[in-house]
């Protein structure tokens, strides 16, 4: 949406790249590693042999026979193969080293729940450090414990909650983000918690939680306290409806349906086709942002906790929804009431503080509590903040109220089964570049023929010896000593060539083509794709691509060229043996089709078998605060406990097959043996010299066929990944079509006049269209607001000029110009949006509101001091450099930084889309918003979509939409005289049920 895709995926280009630099030195650190592993291999026989030539010579032993040579040789082999197996194993030692480091330094870190909260029963002060997750099982409010209280006997007088002159910081030695907070919280109280954006509102709801680090003062706590937790964003695990709300808690029907029907969800479950057994997929994508609300409210209700922290979980309902929500949990009748419950509820809005018990301001001078009993505890907040309601602000979901469930990756899955073609070879080979892999296979066949020559180069010495001793051999001494050094010059180039300059470049551009095709995917298909699926493609697949498939295929080409080169010698040396390698050739087919299909299948189950592991870890780190919040630690250890095991199954079966494929192996080599040595006894035809060679060769070729058959089989799975990429390329669409090559002029759009004809759009093109009939013409300049209830396609619209979902039907003009000719990168880089969901990029403050580079340090803190930001970031020792943690900033503040980068875009577009875009701040920063729009963009043409009618009413036309259609259209006040209207019908919607908090205030 805001048009920044090719920057961000050049950003991500250069962090690749520099993390395949950095492992250019692990790389090249291996590779030095490898080859003096192999010097022993390759050259000690060499010197061994020009040792024992030089002390012949000189102590006139006897000649060199084949008997010493190659009982010599098999010796130093059993001596050097160790040394080449630890120097393999060496890097990958050292590199573990990191990684328990990492793990040791995460386990040392602060924790806050131990060091910064003292919990305790409030009667006793004097006791600290019980913990909250010390509990027992019968410390924990249970269903049944739930009863209507009696309002005549009062609630106990002793706080859930106590905070003495308590300061927080989000880090142990930090600044503090809140400073002497005095407060109680009183069981079956409701509080409401207002601010301005930034003020702490969600830093005080983690400190109740003992999220955040205690400072200074104490926290004191009921012993036992159950806590609910409902952050901004809501935390949705990829489970079904009902397994979100019941959580590890016992099912009960009768308390789910009344806290279902309280949280306004019964109806719209009824209408699914799976009803609450419908998975929510991946953070909750198939949900609207009101519905993931609703939902997580709902959990936490049902969870039965005596004290409920909601920060903000009304922002995406619409005015009649949320006024329902909240008669119905906080009423004079609602749940909470009736049942005892504490509240402290986050907000920007005031419109039910009547029926709250307390309402704790909290700014940058500090916390202030007013109470009921406070004299103008509602005047007060009548004269500061007007009556605000929302309207509809979440994007309707198209596919969570549909018949067909979103439709699956399930072909992803059987790719990564399939055994690797060779158009996967193909097109590694040609990322790679042709030079790159003939020079591999150049050297690879010059590394197996330096290795395995010198056998007959042996026996050749060691006859001539017999024949003619001394005579010749100081031309053997050379040529022997030449092949070592060859063979071991070989060994390095090929990891030098493939491991140090191939895999790095192939590993970028394969990451680059997986980037193109996530950044090219139509919005439909992002929403309908597990984020877990695109996660495990740039994960544990490049993983894969970058390590393990080039180790794969660099054994399986070393020990395929030397099963070659043995079985070729075994047969030169002794003929007759030959005959028995097509029966067993077909043994082994027949075992590596079997052990291959077997292992592929098994190698495959462990890479699944890891994703519900890899998930599940996740989503526990996603919603980690919820989760201590309620108490559900031990739940999440066990289910991980368990996803560890069942990861683990898969690797047990291979390790089992593996044992069984040497044990098979070996009793062919040993029937080889046999084989060989009757022969050789029997035909007495072989030279000893002969027979050394193929006896020495038959002892490797054991090792040799399992470690090939290992490496194909481990080569095969690794290729998978290499699958599935393609498959994913392959399947994801591109919202790139053929006839959008048309580029305009730099000028353009130079007037925003916009022109819809007959125009019908859709998520996708076989879907029914969520827009239909739109005709209408928007003069240059104009400022249009958009209105209508939830789900009625509002935000359909704005999806539609910035071509993110497809039209079906009729065209859109602007300046003359067919929006559908027009490249969608192009388009999107032309206008100007703000988005409701503000888009946080991981990195620096710099980079998140000048993402194109273009402004100077002056520039960006000017743009950041409009909005009242500056002093934020000017606290940061790094300045604009700093990094921005998303989780230290409240929605409202991310708003804010998506705000001032739609100011600093260096010409400010003719047309600016507003989607819902001051939803998550307060009254004053909305103004203030609006007041800089006003300024900055006066000449643009401004499509707004309204989370506040207010915000719209000072426009030049309303546009109410019902139904993907216009139903009406006028300026505001024409349409406000006229009490038929639609949107004077949402207006006096809109105060009555602003209003309609005085009806529940209890005498």
């Amino acid at each position: 949406m805001s048009g920044i895709s090719e920057a961000t995926s050049a950003k991500i280009d250069d962090l690749r790249a520099t993390e395949l630099n950095k492992s250019k030195i692990f790389r090249l650190n291996a590779t030095v590693s490898m080859t003096v592993g192999v010097l022993p291999e390759t050259l000690a026989p060499a010197a061994a042999f020009i040792v024992y030539a030089l002390i012949a010579r000189q102590s006139e032993q006897g000649a060199l026979d084949p008997a010493k040579a190659f009982s010599s040789l098999s010796l130093i082999g059993l001596v050097s193969k160790p040394i080449l197996n630890f120097m393999y194993a060496f890097p990958v030692f050292i590199a573990s080293f990191g990684s328990y480091d990492r793990i040791q330094k995460y386990l040392l870190t602060d924790q806050c729940y131990q060091t910064l909260i003292s919990f305790g029963d409030i009667s006793n002060p004097q006791q600290k450090g019980l913990r909250a997750d010390t509990i027992s099982d019968e410390e924990i409010v249970q269903l049944s414990d739930l009863k209507p209280i009696d309002r005549n006997k009062g609630n106990s007088s002793k706080p859930l909650i106590q905070m003495k002159n308590a300061s927080f910081s989000f880090k142990a030695t930090g600044d503090p983000v809140l400073n002497n907070v005095s407060l109680n919280v009183n069981r079956g109280s409701i509080s409401l918690l207002v601010g301005p954006v930034g003020s702490g509102k969600s830093a005080l709801l983690l400190a109740l939680l003992g999220e955040i680090f205690q400072t200074e003062g104490e926290t004191l706590k009921q012993p036992g306290l159950g806590i609910a937790y409902c952050s901004q964003e809501p935390w949705m695990p990829n489970l079904s409806i009902r397994n979100l709300i019941q959580g590890p808690s016992n099912f009960e029907e009768t308390w789910y349906q009344e806290v279902i029907n309280a949280c306004c969800l019964d109806t719209e479950i009824d209408r699914l086709p799976q009803k609450d057994m419908t998975t929510v997929g991946s953070k909750g994508v198939r949900l609207s942002g009101g519905q993931r609300q609703r939902i997580s409210l709902a959990r936490a209700v049902y969870s039965r906790k005596q004290l409920l922290l909601l920060d903000d979980i009304t922002s995406g309902l619409d005015a009649s929804t949320e006024n329902q929500v909240i008669q119905k949990l906080l009423g004079q009748h609602g749940i909470c009431r009736k049942y005892g419950l504490a509240v402290v509820f986050a907000t920007h809005k005031i419109n039910f503080k009547h029926k709250v018990d307390t309402i704790m301001t909290i700014d940058h001078d500090g916390l202030s509590i007013k109470t009921r009993s406070s004299d103008g505890m509602l005047a007060d907040f009548e004269i500061h903040v007007p009556i605000q309601q929302d309207l509809a602000s979440s994007t309707p979901r198209p596919n969570f109220l549909e018949e067909q469930e979103i439709e699956s990756r399930q072909a992803l899955a059987d790719a990564s089964r399939r055994a690797g073609d060779s158009s996967l070879y193909f097109l590694y080979a040609k990322e790679m570049g042709w030079i790159a892999v003939i020079s591999v296979l150049s050297a690879s066949i010059g590394f197996c023929f330096f290795s395995r020559f010198p056998n007959i180069w042996l026996e050749w010495w060691s006859e001539a010896e017999i024949e003619e001793p001394g005579k010749s051999t100081t031309r053997y001494i050379a040529g022997y000593a030449g092949f070592g050094v060859s063979s071991a010059i070989c060994f390095f180039l090929v990891y030098w060539i493939f491991m140090v300059q191939s895999v790095p470049r192939t590993s970028v551009r394969l990451h680059r083509r997986l980037l193109k095709a996530v950044t090219a995917a139509p919005l439909a298909s992002l929403v309908s794709t597990d984020t877990g699926v695109m996660l495990n493609r740039f994960s544990q697949d490049m993983s894969l691509i970058d390590m393990r498939l080039p180790g794969a295929m660099i054994q399986t080409l070393d020990g395929f060229l030397d099963a070659i080169a043995e079985v070729v010698l075994i047969a030169q040396s002794s003929p007759w043996t030959a005959l028995t390698f097509p029966p067993i050739m077909f043994i082994v087919y027949i075992l590596q089709k079997f052990y291959l299909h077997t292992s592929r299948q098994i190698r495959h189950l462990d890479l699944e078998a890891k994703s519900p592991l890899f998930s599940s870890f996740l989503e526990t780190c996603d919603g980690i605060a919820t989760i201590r919040g309620f108490g559900w630690q031990e739940n999440f250890r066990q289910l991980n406990m368990h996803l560890t095991d069942e990861s683990q199954k898969p690797f047990y079966l291979m390790y089992s097959i593996q044992c069984w494929l040497t044990l098979v192996l070996n009793l062919i080599v040993m029937g080889i043996v046999v084989v060989l040595v009757v022969l050789a006894i029997e035909m007495r035809s072989t030279s000893g010299g002969a027979l050394g060679v193929a006896l020495n060769n038959v002892s490797a070729i054991s090792a040799t066929l399992a470690y090939v058959i290992e490496a194909w089989t481990s080569l095969e799975t690794s290729i998978g990944a290499l699958a599935r990429l393609k498959s994913f390329e392959s399947e994801t669409p591109s919202e790139h079509l053929p006839q959008e090559c048309y580029n305009p002029t730099s000028a353009w759009p130079s007037e925003g006049r916009i022109k819809f004809v007959d125009l019908a759009l859709s998520y996708r093109t076989e879907l029914d269209p969520v827009i239909q009939g739109i005709n209408l013409t928007i003069p240059p300049g104009a400022k249009i607001g958009i209105c209508g209830r939830s789900g009625s396609g509002k935000s359909s619209l704005i999806l539609g000029l910035l071509r993110l979902n497809e039209i079906t039907k009729g065209r859109t003009l602007i300046d003359g110009l067919d929006i559908s000719q027009i490249p969608r990168e192009t388009l999107r880089q032309k206008l100007t949006t703000l988005p409701q969901d503000p888009l946080i990029l991981p990195g620096s403050i710099r980079l998140n509101l000048d993402p194109l580079q273009n402004h100077t340090d002056a520039a960006i803190m000017s743009a950041l001091s409009r909005v009242g930001m500056a002093n934020l970031f000017l606290a940061k020792e790094a300045g604009l450099d700093s990094v921005i943690q998303k989780e230290t900033l409240s929605t409202g503040q991310q708003q804010l930084i998506a705000f001032v980068r739609i100011l600093l875009k260096p010409k400010p577009s003719p047309i600016l889309l507003l989607d819902e875009a001051t939803s998550m701040v307060d009254v004053q920063t909305e103004a203030t918003m609006m007041n800089l729009i006003s300024e900055q963009f006066k000449d643009s043409t401004v499509i707004a979509v309204a989370h506040r009618l207010n915000t719209i009413v000072d426009f030049d036309l309303i546009l109410v939409i019902e139904n993907g259609t216009i139903v009406e259209s006028g300026r505001p006040a024409e349409l406000l005289r006229d009490p038929e209207s639609w949107f004077s019908s949402l207006w006096v919607k809109q105060i009555q049920d602003s209003a309609s908090g005085v009806t529940g205030v209890r005498s």
